[in-house]
Parts: C-alpha cells; sequence; structure tokens
C-alpha cells in the first residue's frame, strides 16, 4: 500500500447549544424530511396547510369579500417625496397613537398634497395594493372618511411600512404606488 499525506478522519461533532437548536428545530418542524432531505408531496402538502390560516381570504366576511375584490371607488397614486415624508413621520411616532399631536402639522403638509377624498356618511376602507386591507386598517375594519385618516392609518401599520420601504427600493415604482378606496358598509361587517 503506498502511503500518502492525506490523512482520513472522523469530522469532530459539533455539539455547541446553536448547533443542537437548529437540528431539533429541523426535525420538529418537518420530521417528514428527516430520513429523506427532499421536499416530498407530503412536505409540500404540510406546508400549505400552515399557511392556510393566514390567506387573507379567510380574514374577509361574505360581505366585505365582493366590495374588497372588486375594483375600488377611488385610486390615489403616490409620489417618492409623499412615501418618504409619511416615512419620516411614522419613524416620529414609533406606531405609539398617543403622539399625534407631534406629527400633526407636518402630516397636514403631506395630507394638502394628496387629491381629496369625497365624503361618505359610512367613510371608506384604505389600502395599499401591496398589503392586504387589514394590515393597512392594523387589524381593525375601521371607516376613514378623509385622506387625514388614512394617512394616519398608514403611519401607524408596520405591514404598509414595509412595503412603503420596499416600494422606494423599486425600479417599476409606477406598477404598485396606488392607494386604492373602497366604500364602507357597515353592515356588511360582523
Amino acid at each position: 500500500m503506498a502511503e500518502t499525506s492525506i490523512v482520513i478522519q472522523r469530522k469532530t461533532l459539533n455539539t455547541s447549544p446553536d448547533a443542537r437548536l437548529n437540528s431539533y428545530d429541523h426535525h420538529s418542524r418537518a420530521p417528514w424530511l428527516e430520513g429523506t432531505g427532499y421536499l416530498t408531496p407530503l412536505y409540500l402538502y404540510h406546508r400549505e396547510q400552515a399557511l392556510l390560516p393566514f390567506h387573507v381570504a379567510h380574514w374577509m366576511t361574505s360581505g366585505v369579500e365582493p366590495r374588497m375584490l372588486a375594483q375600488p371607488s377611488w385610486i390615489i397614486d403616490v409620489s417618492r417625496d409623499q412615501i418618504e415624508g409619511l416615512l419620516t413621520l411614522a419613524a416620529k411616532i414609533d406606531y405609539n397613537r398617543d403622539k399625534h399631536g407631534e406629527i400633526w402639522a407636518e402630516l397636514s403638509d403631506i395630507v394638502q398634497s394628496f387629491p381629496y377624498l369625497p365624503w361618505s356618511t359610512t367613510g371608506h376602507f384604505v389600502r395599499m395594493s401591496s398589503c392586504s386591507f387589514k394590515d393597512l386598517d392594523h387589524r381593525f375594519l375601521k371607516a376613514t372618511y378623509g385622506i387625514r385618516g388614512a394617512m394616519l392609518k398608514l403611519v401607524h401599520s408596520k405591514a404598509t411600512e414595509h412595503s412603503l420601504l420596499n416600494l422606494l427600493d423599486r425600479e417599476d415604482f409606477v406598477l404598485d404606488n396606488k392607494l386604492n378606496v373602497f366604500p364602507f358598509i357597515p353592515n356588511s361587517i360582523r
């Protein structure tokens, strides 16, 4: 047998707490992968079942669904300057609804740059095209009666702020820079 400089030995076992935790997470989250390591039909089925409760259609009542999935009554285009102003206000209040007074003057300046939202006795739903209406409404279905109320909802919603940040980074900005306004029908919401 020829001598070589290659030493074949067993790799030392990584017993750090992080390695053990990662191994545990892998097997506890996907035990059907333990033997094969492949994406099996069973894995895909389990993943689909796990994501099902978070699908937006499950949040809509039968009265809201046709209105929210229909065309909006008004579509408002948002510019980059307006988005930067809204994100600045959101950073100042840090999702705290008690700090409205601190941003009221700056919010009024931003609101003046938006078109007038027609007044309605029942109010409106307002949502970004890149997030669900419940995210913009901070998971509460409450009507807004003007553009100022819609902007307050925008600066208090984490999901909306993340979509605004993503929107600023995109090249195709004009495809998704819309505020969609839907009529609010209170007796259809349960």
